[in-house]
């Protein structure tokens, strides 16, 4: 029909991915007695999960009479993936602090689940510039 769809199409897609930051376990963390055998524990002597994010850009350019537009949505942590930002140094996890001596780990109650822990969720902008 003479009209091009694909035209003016822009797209970015950028992956994230970091290994786990290091973080100094509690004395009473599960199995580290066994493995330190009496000794300090080193500085950040274990590591965190390892984080991943996926975010996506997407522009198309266009023209309304002489002026021109540019219509842009960008998707941040676009899989919505839960990457793990602090976790307890009794247990290791983002969930519970509940460690009892022996290495038994408890359920979390609901003060142990913070939020915060966690990096942020998927975040959709839509924004529009004019050229002129």
């Amino acid at each position: 029909f003479g009209v091009r769809v694909l035209d003016n199409w822009g797209i970015n897609i950028l992956w994230q991915y970091s290994s786990g930051f290091p973080f100094t376990p509690d004395r009473v963390y599960p199995g580290i007695e066994t493995q330190l055998q009496g000794r300090q524990t080193p500085t950040n002597y274990l590591r965190k999960p390892s984080q991943s994010v996926v975010d996506l850009r997407l522009n198309k350019d266009f023209q309304i009479w002489k002026t021109s537009y540019s219509m842009t949505l960008f998707v941040y942590n676009l899989f919505d993936r839960k990457n793990v930002v602090k976790v307890y140094d009794t247990t290791g996890r983002t969930d519970t602090s509940q460690n009892i001596n022996n290495g038994l780990i408890l359920p979390g109650t609901e003060r142990d689940r913070n939020p915060l822990y966690y990096g942020a969720g998927r975040n959709i902008q839509l924004g529009i510039s004019m050229y002129f």
